[in-house]
């Protein structure tokens, strides 16, 4: 699963650079874990500027819960 996740966080990379962004910088941190019926919840505090971002998503079916969160840091 830890090759999923990867290729899964270098997409959505790829996807938030396609918007040609000037000054960000971005960080992906993707989870994937077994679902064993234990439930799932994700979440993220942030201190920085009010102008950086955080989306998180949480996913999951019988076989797998993800967890992704997608941030944006502007740079300088």
């Amino acid at each position: 699963m830890r090759e999923h996740g990867k290729e899964l966080s270098m997409r959505i990379k790829a996807r938030m650079n396609e918007l040609n962004p000037q000054g960000w910088k971005f960080a992906v941190i993707v989870q994937i874990n077994q679902n064993l019926g234990q439930g799932g919840r994700a979440d993220l505090a942030t201190h920085w500027a009010v102008s950086d971002l955080c989306i998180q998503e949480l996913w999951s079916n019988e076989h797998l819960l993800c967890a992704c969160f997608a941030l944006a840091i502007k740079a300088g």
